[in-house]
C-alpha cells in the first residue's frame, strides 16, 4: 500500500520522530490513564492536548512508514518513513562556527532550510557564507549531519557545528 504525504501525514510523522505519539494517553494527558472508551493510539501535542490518531497510524503502519518495536507503547519511523519525511518536509538547522580562517567570532547564522538534500544545503550555504571571511575562494565543505559537525578544506580553514532546529 502506498500513501501521498500530505501535510498532515507529515506532521504526525515529525510527531513519531519526537517520539509524541503514544499509546493510550488519558483525558488529562497522563499516558495510560483509564478512560471510558477503549484505549487509542493519541499524539500529545502540548499546544492542543492529546488528539486521536488511531486511524493515521495505523495507516502509515500498513504502509511501511511506522513501527513499533516490541510492541512498545511508542511509535517510530521506519527507513521508508524517515526517507519520506526527508524527501518532503523543509527542515531548518542552524549553523554555529567555531571558526572560520583565523577569525574566531563568526556570527552564527541560519536557519537553512533545506529540502531532500541536507548535507549538500547545508554545504553550498556554508561556503557561501564562509567565503566572506576567508581569501581564497576555492575550498570544499563537508556536512556529517549524522555526527553534527562540519568542516572547511578538512579542518583546515575553519570548523562548525549544526543543529536541527525544526520542520516547516
Amino acid at each position: 500500500m502506498s500513501l501521498f504525504p500530505t501535510r498532515t501525514r507529515l506532521a504526525l510523522l515529525e510527531g513519531v520522530r519526537q517520539g509524541h505519539v503514544q499509546y493510550g494517553i488519558g483525558p488529562d494527558g497522563v499516558p495510560g490513564a483509564p478512560r471510558r472508551q477503549p484505549a487509542a493510539w493519541d499524539i500529545s501535542d502540548p499546544r492542543r492536548g492529546p488528539r486521536k490518531v488511531s486511524a493515521a497510524i495505523e495507516e502509515m503502519e500498513r504502509a511501511g512508514w511506522v513501527e513499533r518495536p516490541d510492541r512498545t507503547a511508542v511509535w517510530q519511523l521506519t527507513d521508508a518513513g524517515r526517507k519520506v519525511l526527508d524527501e518532503q518536509v523543509a527542515t531548518r538547522y542552524r549553523v554555529e562556527f567555531a571558526r572560520v580562517g583565523r577569525n574566531h567570532n563568526v556570527a552564527a547564522f541560519g536557519p537553512v532550510v533545506s529540502g531532500p538534500d541536507h548535507a549538500e544545503r547545508i554545504a553550498e550555504e556554508v561556503h557561501g557564507y564562509a567565503g566572506r571571511h576567508l581569501s581564497s575562494r576555492c575550498f570544499v565543505v563537508s556536512v556529517d549531519l549524522a555526527a553534527g559537525k562540519g568542516c572547511i578544506e578538512g579542518g583546515r580553514f575553519g570548523t562548525f557545528t549544526v543543529t536541527r532546529v525544526g520542520a516547516e
